[in-house]
């Protein structure tokens, strides 16, 4: 059985995400005037500005940009934001502007829309994982593309972080049902575990979706149902990946621990959820 098969991918999905897919970049292009103003382009939003200034800082300098003396003037402080959201744009916008030969900030105003593909085809996955109809895919689809939500979130201009945290839950999800529906493949544990490792690159707060995941553990082992095969693999990729991916943090090398950055509070976190993870493999007495 293929791994297309498991994750329930079919070929009406692959032309439902294609057709929603080139409407939904459509839509959330049309008003590119909105990230336009006195003769050149700018980011749409607030935070979206400290994003676009931190990334091109990036690009045009290759110096990725942790501890900023404009904030908290004049001692300066670390920035807040998790590093890996704005390093993975500013490689990804280095990307389009090689391709395509935008300038590095259309190029990184197109990203919010491009990336509208990525979490429809796992809004698509996670529909057919859970066995629905091929009628309710396109719905769900058509929902996804003309959700004032949707469009807002992946805007053209708008390079805040939300469109990638619901990346980050949509994978989760669809890594956990998949790790469920086939607890005896490895891959289903170790990328659940790498997935929520990931998540709190995009949003410091984005730890809290091990919940979920350790109360369906818990459910399994409260009423004794069997647990998943692979658990110590999950635990111990959860936990690795978490140290890993926060060595490249300034606020864990400087040994902080503090739920706003991205630091050995998050490694804790991990930590935890991996040793009850391993004690609900127990069998209650």
């Amino acid at each position: 059985m293929t791994d297309a098969t498991l994750f329930r991918w079919r070929t009406t999905d692959t032309l439902l995400w294609l057709a929603c897919g080139a409407l939904f970049y459509l839509v959330t292009t049309a008003h590119q005037e909105l990230a336009f103003h006195a003769g050149s382009y700018v980011p749409v939003g607030n935070d979206s500005f400290y994003h676009a200034d931190r990334i091109l800082h990036a690009m045009y300098t290759g110096e990725f940009r942790q501890f900023d003396l404009r904030v908290h003037a004049p001692e300066g402080s670390l920035v807040p934001m998790a590093w890996g959201y704005d390093w993975l744009l500013a490689k990804l916008a280095y990307l389009l502007q090689s391709v395509f030969g935008l300038a590095p900030l259309p190029a990184l105003l197109f990203l919010p829309s491009i990336w509208g593909l990525v979490n429809l085809a796992l809004l698509l996955m996670l529909a057919g994982q859970v066995g629905l109809p091929r009628i309710y895919r396109a719905g769900i689809a058509l929902s996804f593309v003309l959700s004032p939500f949707n469009m807002h979130l992946h805007l053209f201009g708008r390079i805040d972080q939300h469109f990638m945290e619901l990346t980050l839950l949509l994978a989760t999800a669809c890594s956990t049902i998949y790790w469920l529906q086939r607890p005896a493949r490895r891959l289903g544990a170790a990328l659940t575990g790498l997935t929520l490792a990931a998540a709190p690159l995009v949003n410091t707060g984005l730890f809290i979706l091990q919940l979920p995941v350790l109360l369906t553990l818990f459910l399994s082992w409260l009423y004794e149902r069997p647990q998943p095969r692979h658990t110590f693999l999950f635990a111990t990729v959860l936990l690795l990946s978490s140290v890993l991916l926060a060595i490249p943090s300034e606020a864990f090398r400087q040994l902080r621990f503090a739920f706003y950055y991205h630091s050995w509070f998050h490694v804790y976190v991990a930590l935890c959820a991996a040793a009850v993870t391993v004690l609900l493999q127990k069998p209650r007495t």
